[in-house]
């Protein structure tokens, strides 16, 4: 069996292209017609239609690897010794039952 249209010219059909537009403007097949409407591959009887991108894709552009460390801060969040922490609980309880004190 011969190839398809589709599979010949890397594009949908007019018809079936325009049909799937319309149902579906988002697919593969829709894009692929609108495109080619667009360039007039059908009006003109272009042969296979094929993208070249001549610029990097977005994964080979990206940087591999850690980012590089430009400020240094000190850790400023200390841990409390618990005597400490005891100390400003008992404090806490003596403010709420005797609310005058202050």
């Amino acid at each position: 069996m011969d190839a398809g249209y589709a599979r010949l010219y890397n594009r949908p059909a007019r018809r079936t292209g325009w049909l799937a537009y319309q149902l579906a403007p988002t697919s593969r097949e829709a894009m692929a017609w609108h495109e080619a409407s667009h360039q007039q591959a059908y009006k003109l009887d272009r042969g296979r239609l094929e993208k070249h991108y001549f610029y990097q894709k977005p994964w080979e552009r990206m940087q591999m690897g850690p980012r590089p460390e430009t400020v240094r801060t000190e850790n400023t969040i200390q841990p409390i010794p618990s005597d400490d922490l005891r100390k400003a609980i008992r404090m806490e309880e003596q403010k709420l039952s005797n609310p005058q004190s202050e």
